[in-house]
């Protein structure tokens, strides 16, 4: 206790005591902060001012530190002096700050927190007194820099438990991981200290992160680098890792859970927990899963349980836990394939299992997945199995389900239960084969057979056995079963017969009188003896199958035995080492059964009883020599078997069995009778043998070939790999081989002749020789292919070679001739010549064989595509030369004996030929090799005859051809005759065709040859190409037989085959045909274009031709390969001539014909067949005639017309055909006439084209009389006379069946008609008529043909036709013709029609008008207006009148005068024009004086009326003036100004009303150029319209005159201004004399527009006058061209506009009432603000305004005045608005005051708008300007006039002004922000009521919120406003606001805390928000919790530190009565936690 005297002295002591000692004498201070000099710079008072605001700022972060303030930061505080107090106070003080220092962890690296740490270090000297509290602070951030500047002051005393800190304090470094983890480990202090750091402040709610991530880190290192935990460290470890899985409402839980569930893991592996301890932790951390994810916590469970004991039960409590996580199934599944997770689920199991009465998806989940583990499986089993067997079988259903699924899943662990139960449970058997048989039979006690079949296929054999014990039973007795259920019993007896189970089989079996009727057949014996070698068997199921087949199956089926020998039997027969005992065991059942008498197994058994093969000296080689015995036995009793055939095919197809062991007796058994057999029995062995095995595989074995020069060791090793290695790939191919070298020795049969070159079948039945050689071929094509090694090629070669003699090199030679080598590589042909090579080179040179019988094969070898083979070849074709080089040869290699029988016919060279011929061939040796096409060339050169060639080489070559061509014929083989017929293929010789004409001939008599391969389709190709132009010479003899041969085979290749026959020309030669053309027709046909044909003669030719049109037409030509053909022969004009004088008709008598033909056929058929087959040909020749170009010949010409006038005279039986051919020959006619060239000098009747008439005339075909036109316009070039003669006729029948035809190509035959006759007929009128009227006159008629036929054209080709007629006519002489008469035809309609309504009937004459150009067409109508003249005249003056063209045709029926008609005529020709001129607008680019003539025509008519009054009529005037209309439109401008002028100035009215109509139109669409080349003559005009207005015309006129003025006037020139200035005055008169007319005052407007400045003589005139139009218009065009009269007025002299035109002018716009006229005063009101100064405007407005301000209630005038005074000062300077701000202001505040007298409902928009122009003059301002009216508003609305009306108004405007000004206005709210206090609290006290200013009031808060920058709204003008407005909550509900003020006073307050920053601020609205929920008006209640929604979703992140506070709230109005308020608790409750994450307890 401290003395009173001590106190005393304390409390006066000085606080800075430290500072006043003498600095010299004392040490640096300690500080937190500061180094030591800057700490003796700042005292006591300083540092405590620095942690209280520091203090201040942490507590806003963290509230509840609030409660430390009075014992650490008080004044009090301040004088604390640890040193002095007491004990007891100072322990308090310690654990105050302990707790303190707790509280401060989270905030540690916050700099608020380094002047708190500071004053503790400073003040109470936490750095002495309190280490342990400041460790436990620092160390979670031993890493960061604070750790050091704390360990720097740190006082740590030596011996201490934190003495190791005093190295990194001295080094001023941080201390490691590393270095605290070893401390630990050395002393338990330290490790209990930094244990107990997370629970200490899980304790004390201070849990922040960077504590869990050390506490994690280091007791992790800590509990790895443990050797063994001992007790005393479990005591503290284990509490602390547990401790995080209790239930705390500290924060950050999650992280916590996870790292304590890391730590737990990691100590799990370290060491053993007891079962009790295990099963805690396992519930602590089952319990606290559902802060963490399921996946998540079933890893830590599998990581602690994987290392531990496995427990046998988990706490039910923890189960519950576990299994009500979310997704924990899913997590489960995921995890089944770890490593331990068995030890997490098999505790887990019984609880399951327990409840899987109620949910068993968990378990069904586990069984169904495949990677659960078999542990798991196992456990389920057993307790489901052992709960079923504890309970009845009518109990536990669900548990039933789940044991059998568990048993068809997994049938061994199944299995594997069931022992295990049967085993612990002694007597249990039975209730177990129970319940084995509820599982798979539920139904099994009711006798239900259907469900003993599905037992039977049950996974559980016990099963299986039961079941079919059932079965059997049940068959026992198949008279009680239905049939369908005896079926399925039997069946599935079968099935079980092939089970894998021994005990099952034994039970099938039990019962054989049952189950041999079930198996007696030969399908079962096969499948049982493949299910046993597949599955291999085990010994006792083998056993039992053979014990009931031998003793039981055997003697009651003995006509299956040799079944059960081959099937079952034969796999186990050899003894191997693999099957010694099972062959021993079927050997003993076989010897003790019938089976031992089977002819197959005769003498087997005393081999197998004379060895001891059950004994144990029975070695390997006893088993090979006892296999080779059985095999050899059982082959002598297969060759000895009357069924030899049936036994040796099964063991060949047993070759390639997938057994082994069957396989190898197979191989053994076929060996053996190879070697028994010979002659032909053994050639078909061998085949079969070949064929069945796969030798391709054979030469792979290179060690066994090698094998093959010893026999003995070869014999040996065969056996001994038999017994040692049966399953061998080896061993099979051992045996391969062993057979492949015994086929080479097969001698040939005796007396059978070989053809060694042939590879067919042969005919005869005797194949012996046939089927030898193949066998030969196969083996030596298996030896020497490439699979094939050396040493096996070589054997089988020599046995092959030993066996064959003399014969080998016959043998060869067919090897490499055969088809199949001559692939692109081929070994086998190869070696074959390499062996052919060695057998000529061992002939002696001296006296050789010779062997040219072989020198086609080899020159066959010489085109392989190989070049081995072709060098190998060409090396015997060299050894050949040298043997040549003998004086002669012992004998003839092969004589008769190549070709078999065929070797009679072949030719033989001489012994100097053959060599001269190879030695030819050996000089050519690189080029044979090297290129597989020289060999061709090489013939060629060699065998082609040269013209120097002398008569000795001559007859050489053709020997040597002859020697080949001779094996051509011979040979039997297509392949080799090809290759040998293409190497000569290039040798044109007529000996050629000799030597192949009996093959020819042969192909041709027995119809084959044609290509029934690709091969002999080529090679006969390649025959027939021999017919070639060497034969011409043959060919034109007329007796030859080779061209009856070639017309033949020409026949018989194109259609080969057997056919009916059909005569050619000649009657002696008869032809077959049918089938198809092939293409040895192709090589024929191309011969004959190559030179064949042209050497033949003419007659030959005909010949030929003939024949080939005969062909063609008998047999048909689909794919038109003769007429191709013949289209490139016939060719010569004289061959044509002769061809259509054979086929054409014969000539009919003139009686026969017909005037017209039927439409039906009527005639006689014609009976004459050669007549009707002359026709057929003619249509072929016809059309080949027609497909080409024909020679120019008039003999031609002649004699294809005469054709065709007697075809057209048949009276065929078919239309169709007459008029093909018809066709076809006119085709032909105009070919050959478009081929000459020059018109030649004929006769008239030299070309007769009547023919063509009369065809015209009877043709009925369209097609044929459009031809006949064409071929007509073609001919009338040769004959034109003969055209004119029948030029008439022509167009007759034209028009009478073309013109009606709608298709383009009758359209084209008209056009090429009329451009090839009409030309004749045009220029034979010209040369008559040179005058254009008399010619026109003279065409009338022929004209006239054209123009009647139009109406038959059809409409759409009407245009064209008569286009393409006048282009041919020529349109300069016969437009205006075709156009008269064309509108002549339509006249008497066209009168009944106005002329503008005339166009679509003279829609033709139009169409053909307007397709010329404009000369032509101004040409054209100036002829029509002639002829309207003439006809005008003819009618006014006959006497004196002329010609004219149109006629005028009287119709008797209605009687019309002439006069009628032709005015008619007159009225139709003028609206033709002047329809025309409207369409052609282009007119007016053109000077044209034709036009102009046109123009006089016109006026002529219309002034005849003058001096003709008798055709005064009224529709010729009508179409003359509107024709003049258009004509003048369309003018050029010049001549268009020059005939107005002239029109206006002859005085009649209507012209000139005409005229000016036409001025008004055409001006504005005038160039400038054309507008500044007529001002001249516009000036003239402009003073006659002057006239006019002066002698006030009549209306029609004057209004054309106005219009005629204003088009002027818009586009005027400066010489026109002048006159338009005068004509002013007197178109102001015109308006005061007609106000009703608005076009004068439009008139003026376009001359304001125009004259501006020279307007300023009359501006005050027209203004009057233009103001009275405003105020007395009824229409509303007269009041808007008044006002654009004056709108322009102000664009062109604004400066003349004063105070009294301006006012004037604004009242008449005031007062205007109508509002369909606002867009007019709109446009003035914008002129007005736009143009008039506003030096002018602005008084003008101000002066105006007293006046208005008296009619307050007319919002209509009050709203258009201040639209006018914003558009006014938008553009006004500001010095003009400064010089009237104080009346401005004035007008503004009293404008403000409008809403006393407007209507209510009119108040905002004139206020508005009010607003909007006060806006424009603050705009204006500057702020000196502008603050002073702004304290004038203010003052004028809450001063002491104030009432509700100027708060809206002001606050509007305030508002306003925010909205443009933003951030600028917000300081003026200085003024405000009281006044706004008081107004909410009168809403507060009720004393103010009116919601539209608590509307506005709130509004303009907001909005002052929402742009301040932080310049005003700072936080204690907030604090100012804050209260009140949030009282206001319940002031919007009480007076009723609704939707509009409750998010009115949301925005407010969210922008209020937008702008506050203080967190005592904020935190105070969130509580005062929330305060108002604890309202007893659930209105009130709902709305704050709306506004508390609002603002926690606006500033969720300003208001995060308040989520705690805020969650009271949230859970009272949860339980609040009213539904609403809690659906809106529940939306807080969402953006509370979108904010701060999830909260405890909500």
């Amino acid at each position: 206790m401290v003395s009173s005297l001590a106190a005393q002295l304390a409390k006066g002591a000085s606080i800075n005591a430290t500072l006043l000692v003498d600095r010299s004498k004392r040490k640096w201070g300690e500080s937190y902060l500061f180094t030591g000099r800057e700490a003796d710079q700042h005292d006591l008072e300083t540092i405590h001012a620095l942690a209280v605001n520091g203090f201040t700022q942490l507590r806003t972060l963290q509230p509840s530190l609030e409660e430390y303030e009075g014992a650490l930061f008080s004044d009090a505080a301040m004088h604390t002096d640890r040193t002095l107090i007491s004990r007891e106070d100072d322990e308090s003080l310690g654990k105050t700050i302990a707790a303190f220092l707790t509280q401060l962890g989270p905030y540690l690296m916050e700099a608020p927190t380094g002047k708190v740490i500071e004053w503790l270090v400073r003040r109470f000297r936490i750095h002495e007194f309190n280490v342990d509290d400041v460790l436990a602070l620092f160390l979670p951030y031993f890493e960061s820099p604070h750790m050091a500047k704390m360990l720097s002051i740190l006082h740590i005393k030596e011996q201490t438990s934190w003495s190791f800190l005093l190295s990194f304090k001295s080094a001023t470094k941080n201390p490691t991981r590393t270095a605290l983890v070893t401390e630990m480990l050395k002393n338990s202090d330290v490790a209990r200290f930094i244990v107990s750091l997370l629970p200490n402040a899980l304790t004390g709610g201070a849990v922040h992160r960077a504590l869990l991530v050390f506490n994690t880190s280091v007791i992790l290192e800590f509990i790895t680098r443990v050797d063994k935990f001992d007790a005393s460290t479990m005591t503290y470890l284990l509490p602390a890792l547990l401790e995080p899985l209790k239930e705390t409402k500290a924060s950050l839980r999650k992280d916590s859970v996870l790292g304590s569930y890391i730590l737990l893991s990691a100590l799990s592996h370290k060491c053993t927990f007891s079962p009790a301890a295990l099963r805690v932790i396992v519930s602590a951390m089952m319990n606290i899963g559902h802060l963490v994810d399921s996946s998540q916590l079933l890893t830590a469970l599998i990581a602690v349980l994987s290392a531990q004991e496995e427990l046998d039960v988990v706490p039910d409590t923890a189960v519950d836990q576990f299994l009500g996580l979310r997704d924990v199934s899913k997590a489960i599944e995921a995890s089944l394939t770890w490593s331990g997770v068995d030890k997490l689920i098999n505790p887990l199991i019984p609880s399951w299992i327990s409840r899987c009465q109620d949910d068993n998806s968990m378990l069904d989940s586990l069984l169904a997945h495949p990677d659960l583990p078999k542990s798991v499986i196992h456990r389920i089993g057993e307790i489901l199995l052992q709960s079923l067997l504890q309970k009845e079988h009518s109990e536990g259903g669900e548990h039933r389900r789940l044991l059998s699924a568990l048993s068809q899943r997994y049938p061994e662990i199944f299995q594997n239960c069931v022992k295990k139960y049967v085993g612990e449970n002694d007597g249990s058997q039975d209730s177990v084969d129970t319940l084995l048989l509820t599982l798979s039979l539920p139904a099994s006690q009711r006798g239900r057979k259907e469900d003993s079949v599905v037992a039977s296929t049950n996974a559980d054999p016990n099963v299986r056995i039961v079941a079919v014990k059932h079965i059997l039973k049940a068959l026992q007795k198949p008279e009680d079963l239905p049939v369908d259920e005896v079926t399925s019993l039997q069946d599935a007896i079968r099935a079980r017969v092939a089970d894998t189970d021994p005990e099952v089989v034994d039970a099938v079996y039990s019962v054989p009188q049952v189950v041999l009727p079930l198996i007696s057949t030969a399908e079962f014996v096969k499948t049982l003896g493949r299910r046993l070698a597949d599955h291999e068997a085990p010994r006792t199921l083998l056993r039992i199958h053979l014990k009931f087949i031998c003793s039981t199956f055997v003697p009651a089926n003995p006509g299956l035995s040799t079944e059960v020998v081959l099937e079952v039997m034969m796999g186990y027969m050899l003894f191997t080492k693999p099957r010694h005992k099972t062959a021993s065991i079927v050997w003993e059942s076989l010897l003790d059964s019938p089976l031992k008498d089977h002819e197959l197994l005769g003498g087997t058994r005393a081999i197998v009883k004379e060895s001891d093969h059950t004994g144990t000296s029975f070695t390997p080689d006893d088993m090979g020599s006892i296999n080779q015995s059985i095999t050899s036995q059982i082959a002598k009793n297969v060759v000895a078997s009357n069924e030899y055939i049936v036994y040796r095919d099964r063991f060949i197809k047993q070759l390639a069995d997938p057994d082994s062991h069957r396989r190898l007796l197979a191989h053994m058994v076929i060996r053996a009778i190879l070697h028994l057999l010979s002659g032909e029995h053994r050639v078909d062995a061998g085949l079969l043998v070949l064929e069945s095995m796969d030798v391709q595989t054979v030469g792979d074995m290179q060690k066994i070939t090698a094998e093959l020069d010893d026999n003995a060791v070869f014999e040996a090793n065969l056996l001994k790999n038999v017994v040692s290695k049966p399953s061998a790939r080896a061993t099979t191919q051992r045996l391969k081989i062993a057979i492949l070298i015994l086929l080479p020795t097969t001698p040939c049969p005796p007396g059978v002749k070989v053809d060694w070159l042939s590879y067919n079948l042969p005919d005869s039945p005797d194949t012996r020789g046939y089927r030898f050689l193949e066998l030969m071929r196969s083996i030596y094509r298996s030896a020497n292919s490439s699979m094939s090694t050396q040493s096996l090629a070589i054997h089988i070669s020599r046995s092959l070679f030993t066996n064959l003699g003399s014969d080998s090199l016959l043998f060869l030679a067919g090897v490499w001739t055969h088809p199949t080598t001559r692939e692109a590589t081929d070994d086998v042909a190869y070696a074959a010549l390499r062996h052919a090579s060695a057998f000529l080179q061992a002939q002696p040179s001296d006296a050789p064989q010779d062997f040219q019988v072989i020198l086609p094969s080899l020159l066959c070898a010489a085109q392989m595509s190989d070049s081995r083979a072709r060098s190998a070849a060409v090396d015997c074709i060299s050894i050949l030369s040298k043997l040549a080089g003998a004086s002669k040869p012992t004998s003839l290699y092969a004589f008769d004996n190549v070709y078999g029988p065929a070797s009679a016919s072949l030719q033989y060279l001489d012994w100097a030929d053959i060599g001269h011929y190879v030695n030819h061939l050996s000089e050519h040796r690189e080029h044979l090799i090297n290129d597989i096409e020289s060999l061709p060339a090489i013939q060629h050169d060699f065998l082609s005859g040269q013209k120097a060639d002398s008569k000795k080489t001559t007859k050489f070559k053709q020997r040597v051809l002859c020697f080949l061509l001779s094996h051509i014929v011979s040979c039997a083989t297509m392949t080799t005759k090809l290759v040998l017929m293409t190497t000569i293929r290039h040798v044109r010789d007529f000996t050629k065709v000799q030597m192949l004409a009996p093959l020819v001939r042969v192909a041709v008599e027995s119809q084959s040859g044609t290509g029934a391969t690709a091969a002999e389709s080529e090679f006969f190709t390649l025959v027939l190409s021999s017919f070639d132009a060497t034969c011409s010479k043959d060919f034109n003899i007329p007796t030859s037989d080779m061209w009856s041969l070639y017309l033949s085979a020409l026949q018989h290749f194109y259609m080969p085959g057997n056919g009916r026959k059909f005569l050619v020309v000649q009657p002696q030669l008869t032809i077959f045909f049918s089938g198809r053309a092939s293409s040895q027709w192709d090589c024929l046909a191309m011969n004959l274009r190559g030179g064949l044909f042209q050497a033949l003669n003419s007659d030959r030719q005909s010949e030929l031709c003939a024949a080939l049109l005969a062909l063609a037409t008998s047999v048909g030509d689909p794919r038109l390969r003769i007429k191709n053909l013949l289209s490139n022969l016939i060719q010569q004009p004289s061959v044509m001539v002769v061809l259509l004088t054979s086929f054409q008709p014969s000539p009919q008598d003139a009686s026969q014909r017909a005037p017209k033909r039927a439409k039906l056929s009527a005639v006689n058929t014609i009976a004459n067949d050669t007549e009707t087959d002359n026709l057929a040909t003619l249509t072929l020749l016809s059309e080949i005639l027609s497909t080409q170009k024909l020679p120019p010949s008039m003999e031609l010409i002649s004699c294809l017309l005469e054709t065709l006038h007697r075809v057209a005279s048949l009276p065929a039986a078919s239309h169709s055909e007459l008029n093909y051919i018809e066709q076809l020959l006119m085709s032909s006619i105009a070919s050959a006439a478009e081929e000459m060239k020059e018109t030649p000098v004929l006769a008239p009747n030299a070309i007769r084209l009547d023919i063509l008439v009369e065809l015209l005339r009877v043709a009925e075909n369209p097609q044929t009389f459009h031809q006949a036109l064409l071929l007509m316009a073609s001919l009338s070039r040769l004959a034109p006379v003969s055209v004119l003669h029948n030029i008439m006729p022509i167009f007759t029948f034209m028009g009478s069946n073309v013109f009606h035809r709608d298709d383009s190509y009758s359209f084209r035959v008209i056009q090429k008609t009329i451009q090839s006759i009409v030309p004749v007929m045009t220029s034979s009128l010209k040369q008559k008529f040179s005058d254009p009227l008399n010619l026109s006159i003279g065409s009338r008629d022929f004209l006239r043909i054209f123009t009647d036929a139009s109406s038959h054209v059809p409409r759409h080709r009407r245009t064209h036709f008569f286009t393409h007629l006048v282009d041919v006519l020529g349109p300069a002489d016969y437009l205006a013709p075709i156009c008269m008469l064309l509108t002549d035809k339509v006249s008497n309609r066209v009168i009944r029609q106005s002329p503008e309504e005339s166009q679509a009937l003279l829609g033709l004459p139009l169409s053909l008008l307007q397709h010329y150009s404009v000369d032509i067409q101004v040409a054209a109508m100036k002829e029509i207006l002639l002829e309207s003249q003439r006809i005008f005249t003819l009618l006014s003056d006959p006497s004196n009148a002329g010609d004219v063209f149109l006629e005028v045709t009287l119709d008797d029926d209605q009687p019309i005068t002439v006069k009628t008609l032709r005015t008619r005529q007159i009225y139709s020709l003028l609206v033709l024009v002047g329809q025309n001129i409207k369409s052609r607008q282009d007119l007016a680019k053109y000077q044209n004086l034709t036009l102009r003539e046109t123009v006089s025509i016109l006026v002529d008519v219309l002034t005849s009326k003058d001096k003709h009054d008798e055709l005064n009529d009224e529709n010729i005037q009508a179409a003359a003036r509107w024709t003049l209309a258009k004509i003048l439109g369309v003018m050029h401008t010049v001549d268009f100004s020059v005939a107005v002028l002239s029109m206006l100035q002859s005085g009649h009215q209507k012209i000139q009303e005409g005229a000016l109509k036409l001025l008004a139109e055409r001006l504005p669409n005038m160039t400038d150029s054309g507008r500044e080349a007529i001002s001249a003559t516009i000036v003239q005009t402009l003073e006659i319209i002057k006239t006019i207005f002066v002698s006030n015309a009549n209306g029609l006129l004057t209004d054309s005159a106005v219009d005629g003025l204003q088009s002027v006037t818009r586009s005027a020139r400066a010489r026109e201004e002048p006159l338009l200035a005068d004509i002013v005055p007197t178109l102001l008169n015109l308006i005061r004399a007609r106000p009703e007319f608005p076009q004068p005052i439009a008139a003026l407007s376009s001359l304001v527009e125009k004259l501006g400045p020279r307007m300023i003589p009359h501006f005050r005139t027209v203004v009057d006058v233009c103001v009275g139009c405003l105020q007395s218009a009824s229409v509303s065009a007269i009041f808007t061209e008044a006002a654009n009269v004056i709108t322009n007025l102000l664009k062109s002299i604004p400066a003349f506009w004063g105070i009294i035109e301006l006012k004037f002018v604004i009242e008449t716009l005031m007062e205007t009432t109508d509002d369909t006229r606002t867009t007019v005063m709109e446009s003035i009101t914008k002129a007005i603000a736009k143009r008039v100064p506003s030096k002018t405007l602005i008084p003008t407005m101000c002066q105006l305004w007293p006046s208005y301000s008296e009619k307050t209630t007319n919002s209509l005038q009050m709203g258009r005045f201040f639209d006018l005074m914003k558009q006014a000062l938008r553009p006004s300077p500001r010095s003009d608005v400064l010089g009237n701000l104080r009346p401005l202001f004035k007008l503004f505040l009293e404008g403000f005051d409008i809403r006393k007298g407007l209507p209510a409902g009119d108040v905002i928009t004139v206020e508005d708008k009010v607003v909007a122009a006060y806006i424009e003059l603050v705009v204006k301002l500057n702020e000196s300007a502008f603050q002073p009216l702004f304290r004038r508003s203010y003052d004028w609305a809450f001063g002491e006039h104030t009432s509700d009306e100027r708060k809206i108004t002001f606050c509007r405007v305030y508002t306003a002004l925010l909205d443009i000004f933003k951030g600028l206005m917000t300081p003026y709210m200085s003024l405000l922000n009281n006044p706004l206090v008081e107004l909410f609290q009168s809403y507060v006290k009720k004393t103010t009521r009116s919601k539209e200013v608590w509307l506005h009031a709130v509004g303009m808060l907001s909005k002052s919120f929402g742009v301040d920058d932080g310049v005003f709204w700072r936080d204690d003008k907030i604090r100012q406003i804050s209260g009140p407005l949030i009282e206001q909550l319940p002031v919007a509900v009480d007076m009723k606001i609704g939707a509009q003020g409750k998010t009115a006073i949301s925005s407010c307050i969210n922008g209020m805390v937008d702008c506050a920053d203080d967190d005592n601020l904020l935190k105070f609205i969130n509580l005062q928000v929330l305060m108002h929920t604890r309202s007893e008006d659930s209105r009130v209640r709902l709305l704050a919790l709306s506004c508390s929604v609002s603002l926690w979703q606006a500033e969720g992140q300003k208001l995060i530190g308040f989520a705690n506070e805020t969650a009271s709230f949230i859970l009272e109005c949860a339980e609040d009565e009213n539904d609403d308020v809690v659906k809106e608790s529940n939306k807080l409750k969402n953006a509370v936690e979108a904010e701060a994450g999830k909260i405890d307890g909500l």
